[in-house]
């Protein structure tokens, strides 16, 4: 696993955010990119993770902090 791209992924919001914003689906893909979060083999496991928002099914994308 390598360490997350802090800076490059700062930029990269930095550079959407005057035009009106970063939404959840952009801060989303620019996390995966710059290594903030990893996504999980197999996807979301009810029996392994918790989905707070209740709408995540056996197999969907999942991912995991890269961080502490």
């Amino acid at each position: 696993m390598s360490d997350p791209e802090w800076e490059t992924f700062g930029k990269a919001v930095m550079k959407l955010w005057p035009e009106g914003g970063v939404d959840g689906f952009e801060l989303q893909e620019l996390a995966e990119k710059h290594k903030i979060i990893l996504p999980v083999p197999g996807g979301f496991d009810p029996d392994k993770h918790t989905d707070d928002f209740g709408c995540a099914e056996a197999g969907c994308s999942w991912f995991e902090l890269n961080y502490k």
